[in-house]
């Protein structure tokens, strides 16, 4: 093939490769809004933020582009929360941790991604996409509309019993779908098929979610947390082993020093803090049994 293009007739592949180099600005240099700390109107994405992909490009790009904008006319800069959008998990990566490879955009960076759905990213980022000013006058017609049915669906759920259980509590059963939800409720029918579907998983995942949440919090709380204690992270088998490697060579001191360090996910810092309390537990346990003899 290389050869029918003109010039390279008699061309000669010594061998096959793929590489991409590129320069970009540390992280500590990045604020969550994507604007450059030691500028007043300078903003960035893409690349200069360590990302690669087109996706990850142009979702920095919306939200550089709109809070530029918002600076310029002197209004409040926007961050876009972790746990309620796959922008702000990745705007959190990189700006608190940085990247020492290029950054792509994984779900399984998400703590809370049974709500990172995309059946639901209309009633999770409405607010979110007014407030930047990036939805039109009849794009926000169109998704209150989505959002005010999923209220009245919801509260159909709360008053319906099937089978002698509440209605949402139905909907958290394997096998359960919108088509015979509306067999059962006749209310039903006159709503989005979609958007009853897309409910019927918030009731299916609710106890997931809410249990993600009180962990995100839980994290917060205690990113203060001491690692000192830690012999060795190798031994830890709470963590992966890429985990393991990283933070033996980096022996970061507290909670909060290791969630900062590249390649170190929020589900690694909850098998540290398992790993710590399973510690603690044999402590306990063992001082009991000193004190009773």
């Amino acid at each position: 093939m290389v050869r029918t293009l003109p010039g390279f007739k008699e061309a000669i592949i010594a061998d096959y490769g793929y590489a991409v180099e590129y320069s970009f600005i540390h992280h500590t240099e990045i604020t969550p809004a994507l604007r450059l700390r030691r500028t007043e109107n300078v903003f960035v994405a893409g690349q200069m933020c360590g990302t690669s992909g087109y996706e990850e490009a142009a979702a920095q790009g919306l939200l550089a582009g709109a809070n530029a904008a918002r600076a310029g006319k002197g209004e409040k800069l926007l961050i876009p929360l972790r746990s309620n959008s796959y922008l702000g998990v990745m705007i959190d990566d990189i700006v608190s941790k940085g990247t020492d490879e290029p950054y792509r955009l994984f779900s399984s960076r998400a703590e809370n991604r049974l709500h990172l759905r995309q059946d639901n990213a209309d009633r999770r980022l409405y607010e979110f996409g007014k407030s930047i000013g990036v939805l039109s006058e009849r794009k926000s017609i169109l998704l209150e509309g989505n959002i005010n049915e999923a209220v009245k669906i919801e509260k159909v759920l709360d008053k319906s019993v099937i089978e002698g259980c509440q209605a949402a509590l139905w909907c958290r059963r394997p096998g359960a779908e919108a088509e015979r939800l509306v067999e059962l409720i006749p209310e039903l029918a006159s709503f989005n098929k979609d958007i009853i579907f897309s409910i019927m998983l918030d009731e299916k995942y609710s106890g997931y979610i809410r249990r993600s949440l009180k962990r995100d919090e839980s994290r917060r709380r205690a990113s203060s947390v001491s690692l000192s204690s830690i012999p060795s992270y190798m031994e830890i088998k709470e963590i992966c082993w890429e985990a393991r490697e990283v933070l033996e060579i980096a022996k970061p001191q507290t909670l909060a020093d290791a969630g900062r360090i590249p390649g170190i996910r929020p589900t690694d810092l909850e098998g540290l803090l398992l790993y710590l309390a399973g510690k603690r537990s044999t402590w306990n346990s063992s001082s009991k049994k000193g004190t009773e003899r």
